[in-house]
């Protein structure tokens, strides 16, 4: 008896894994159809810190092409590379509030703009903020390769890259600084990139990783949380497999939730984008759901206790 009981575990254990393999549907990040906005200027200057630092001023003219897909325009959000970003603040008075948000593995700056915007409307909005560790060393060089967040379902018209020129030895693609900027212009199809490059000599800043910022313990706990999921499914479906029952592909039920997904993402790391990208898009990102596990918590309890009861 023992030995069919742990043959039935490990059957569903077994099952688990392949449901969430599976079963767990993979999700498309563009949607289809026509666009229902439009960014006219996208501007990002950027400024070093003496610990190697990046002060980003992001300035954005945005369009609403259609409010009935999804709404009025009330906030959107912008990739930046990593989750070691740190003062963020609006610095336009649309802005209600922006901050920075971890999802899941996006991370990006939501900014919640003041007024609604419809059909037809712009809204000019902007904010700032630091980002570190950005930079990779090489001998006598630092460098920084910087891809800003880009918009899988949005085209941008207009896009300005300014990057400050001091102490800056070279620059890719090639400029010749004006004003006291390198700047690199022109425009992006929905979900294409742009990237410049930086090279300092290494003792023009102090550089140092900053230790001190990119954890999060609020979103850490939202990293854990479809893992959760996943472990109370599986008991279910243990649960199940003892009792007898074979998993329904159709019917089954164990994985689910609503899927709506939006945005791009962005990266300013050496690497193509081995950091932590995020999302760029408009207020429908909010149900985003990358692990298809977004179980409400009740049903997941009622469904446990089901189950519990069912085998007493």
């Amino acid at each position: 008896m023992r030995k069919d009981i742990l043959r039935r575990i490990v059957a569903g254990i077994l099952t688990a894994l392949l449901a969430v393999v599976f079963f767990v549907p993979s999700h498309d990040t563009r949607a289809a159809g026509t666009p229902i906005d439009e960014i006219e200027t996208y501007s990002i200057t950027v400024s070093l810190n003496d610990d190697g630092s990046m002060n980003c001023n992001y300035l954005i003219t945005w369009k609403v092409l259609d409010d009935q897909k999804e709404g009025p325009l009330t906030w959107v959000k912008v990739g930046v590379p990593s989750d070691a970003v740190g003062s963020v603040r609006a610095t336009t008075d649309t802005v209600r509030k922006a901050k920075l948000v971890k999802d899941g593995r996006d991370t990006y700056i939501r900014v919640d703009l003041k007024d609604e915007y419809h059909a037809g409307q712009e809204v000019t909005f902007g904010f700032s903020c630091v980002i570190y560790n950005q930079f990779s060393g090489n001998g006598s060089e630092m460098k920084y390769s910087f891809t800003p967040g880009w918009f899988d379902d949005i085209a941008v018209d207009n896009y300005v890259i300014k990057w400050k020129a001091d102490k800056v030895s070279s620059v890719e693609p090639a400029r010749s600084a004006a004003g006291g900027f390198f700047v690199w212009t022109g425009s992006l199809n929905a979900g294409e990139k742009v990237t410049v490059k930086i090279t300092y000599p290494r003792n023009a800043y102090n550089f140092k990783v900053n230790t001190a910022v990119g954890f999060d313990l609020e979103a850490f706990g939202a990293l854990l949380k479809p893992l959760g999921y996943l472990v109370v499914s599986a008991i279910v479906i243990v649960l199940r497999v003892m009792r007898g029952d074979r998993y329904d592909g159709e019917g089954g039920g164990y994985y689910g939730g609503h899927r709506h997904f939006h945005g791009g993402g962005g990266c300013a790391c050496a690497c193509a984008c081995a950091c932590a990208c995020a999302g760029g898009g408009r207020a429908g990102c909010s149900s985003k759901d990358f692990y298809g596990t977004k179980l409400e918590s009740a049903r997941v309890r009622a469904r446990l206790k089901a189950e519990l009861k069912t085998e007493r």
